[in-house]
Parts: structure tokens; C-alpha cells; sequence
């Protein structure tokens, strides 16, 4: 019998390509384990860096949002000092009125109400012609002591969406004798946020008493005033980055 001699090689080539595999394996595992470790660090640096732009992006958007309500509550306080307008003057109160009414775009309407809701005078003027006693913004600004800030809502004579921010007027005695109120418009305060958006979709929620008082583009109306989920009330803390994350007003998963 005579054997062939490819017969006698196949064990052997088996052996060596198994050996041959072997080494390869402990060559390549360190390096793909090194490759994994490497992209898995690059991606964890590379969310950090949008992480970190977005919370610039947010104190951007903090900034100016405050900004806007510091300027409404100094006016407010200014104009809450002046004697005669404490005196519900009507006279002083349109003439104080002439020199604010145009200052900011922000700003639908400054008035001046008496304790029952009456206007004394208005920068739109509309003195008389409507009465606030009952409205909600009305009452709880009459029943704070300080500057209060109301959840959004239409405005009665713009249609706009704004918030109410009121300072009660006290007289001499500390007595409250009526309401300071400025409305300012939310659509300039949208539209400069809007600006900080780094794709279509982007949110940027403020939450004032449970209630959205900025939303996203697009569609903002669509969320104004609405109740904020209870997701964003319990986020999850990210340990990468200073946001947390949780559901948004339109369902979906965002960083806030």
C-alpha cells in the first residue's frame, strides 16, 4: 500500500494553522480590546463636549430670561415708590406712564390698578375700560407682598402669549391700596432662545409652579402654559455631565 503524501501533511498543516490562530488571537484580542476601550473613551469625551455646549448653551438662555425679569421688577419698584402714583394719582400715573410705555418690546402693557381691579391708568390706554378684580393674576398679585410673576397666559388685550408681573402699591400707612403689573410678551423671549438652538426641535423649558413658561420651537403655543410632565420633575443625574435627563413636554428623550 502506498501512501499518499498529502495524507501525511494534513495533520500536521491542521496543527500549525491552529497554532497559527492562535497566536493571532493573542496578538489581536489585546488590540481590539485597546481599539474598543479607545472608541468607547472618545465617545463618553465626545458627549461630554456636547453635554458641556449645551449647559453653556442653557446659562445663555438663563441669562437672558433673567435679564428680562430683573428689568420688569426694577421698573416695577421704581415705579412703586413715587409718591403720587401711591396716591393713585391719575395724572402723575400717565405721566410716569408716557416716559416707560415703549422702553422694551417685552412689554404689552404697564398699568396701574386700583385694590378692586379698576385701572388707574395703563401705558395702552385702556383706563376704565376693563376691570381685573377677579382675574387670578390679579388676586394672587394683590395677596403677595413682594414682586409675583403669573403662570402664562392670553393676554385680554393683546391675544399674546405673556406672564403677569405685579407689585402691590401700598400707601403711607403700608396699607395696600392697588397693583403695579407689567405684562411681558413670551414670543421675544421664545424668539431669542430660539436662536440657541443647535438642531430643529430643540427645547429650552423654563419651569415656573409646574408649568412650562417657555417651550420649544417649533410649535411653541403648543406648549406654553401647559402642566411639565412629572418626568422632569425626578430627572436622572447624568455623573458625565452637568444636565440631567428625563421625558420633555413632547415625549420624547431630551437633556436638560
Amino acid at each position: 500500500m502506498v501512501e499518499h503524501p498529502a495524507a501525511s501533511r494534513g495533520p500536521r498543516h491542521r496543527y500549525l494553522r491552529s497554532r497559527l490562530w492562535l497566536i493571532v488571537l493573542a496578538v489581536a484580542t489585546p488590540l481590539l480590546v485597546l481599539l474598543a476601550l479607545s472608541i468607547r473613551d472618545e465617545r463618553r469625551q465626545a458627549e461630554q463636549r456636547t453635554y458641556a455646549l449645551l449647559k453653556q448653551r442653557s446659562d445663555v438662555a438663563a441669562a437672558r430670561v433673567r435679564d428680562a425679569l430683573e428689568k420688569a421688577e426694577h421698573l416695577l419698584t421704581f415705579m412703586a415708590s413715587r409718591q403720587r402714583l401711591r396716591l393713585l394719582d391719575p395724572e402723575a400715573c400717565e405721566s410716569l406712564m408716557a416716559g416707560v410705555a415703549g422702553s422694551s418690546a417685552a412689554y404689552t402693557n404697564i398699568g396701574l390698578f386700583d385694590a378692586s381691579g379698576t385701572a388707574v391708568c395703563t401705558s395702552a390706554g385702556h383706563r376704565g375700560r376693563t376691570q381685573f378684580g377677579q382675574h387670578p393674576w390679579f388676586i394672587a398679585g394683590m395677596a403677595a407682598d413682594r414682586v409675583w410673576l403669573s403662570d402664562p397666559l392670553r393676554g385680554p388685550l393683546s391675544g399674546l402669549w405673556v406672564v403677569y408681573m405685579t407689585l402691590p402699591v401700598v400707601d403711607n400707612a403700608g396699607i395696600k391700596v392697588g397693583l403695579l403689573a407689567v405684562s411681558l410678551d413670551l414670543q421675544p423671549l421664545i424668539e431669542s432662545l430660539a436662536s440657541l438652538a443647535t438642531e430643529p426641535g430643540h427645547s429650552v423649558a423654563i419651569r415656573k409652579d409646574r408649568r412650562v413658561f417657555l417651550a420649544r420651537h417649533p410649535e411653541p403655543a403648543r406648549w406654553v402654559g401647559q402642566p411639565v410632565p412629572h418626568t422632569l420633575l425626578t430627572p436622572g443625574e447624568l455623573p458625565s455631565a452637568p444636565v440631567q435627563v428625563a421625558i420633555g413636554v413632547d415625549g420624547s428623550r431630551r437633556a436638560f
